[in-house]
């Protein structure tokens, strides 16, 4: 598994969601400056990209899905879905919640293997998530 030189790194955000868990914003805005912050960052791991799957489900209408990480060779990329818990995630403010979902994208960070992500790039990946919950708490606190 190698990464084209050219390619450009790719990072998503998306949140496996119940209807009933109110404003899902959050995760697209994280995903914009984590994307924003990355545009010109280098990248030396051999994955061309990492998908990110927050799962906020209430076991009310669904059972959640198991946590995994998962390897998909045809377009060299890593996905990783974590769960957050429900009632937390219900009962939290915005800012809490922001803090829940940083915290989860670290988390999946944590779960991939170094021989995908190599340990540099995972660094850099838990910098950039630090400075975009950093700017979107300001923005959430004023």
């Amino acid at each position: 598994m190698a990464r084209k030189e050219n390619t450009k790194f790719r990072f998503l955000v998306r949140p496996v969601t119940t209807v009933n868990i109110g404003n899902g914003n959050l995760s697209w805005i994280f995903e914009e400056k984590i994307k924003f912050i990355i545009d010109n960052a280098e990248f030396s791991s051999p994955i061309s990209g990492i998908l990110i799957l927050p799962t906020i489900i209430d076991r009310n209408i669904v059972p959640p899905p198991p946590d995994y990480v998962g390897y998909k060779k045809s377009d060299n990329s890593v996905s990783v879905g974590l769960n957050i818990d429900f009632s937390l995630w219900q009962r939290s403010s915005e800012l809490e919640r922001l803090a829940l979902l940083a915290d989860n994208i670290r988390d999946s960070l944590r779960m991939i293997k170094n021989r995908y992500l190599l340990e540099v790039d995972r660094k850099k990946l838990y910098k950039v998530v630090d400075e975009a919950q950093a700017e979107l708490a300001s923005e959430v606190q004023s």
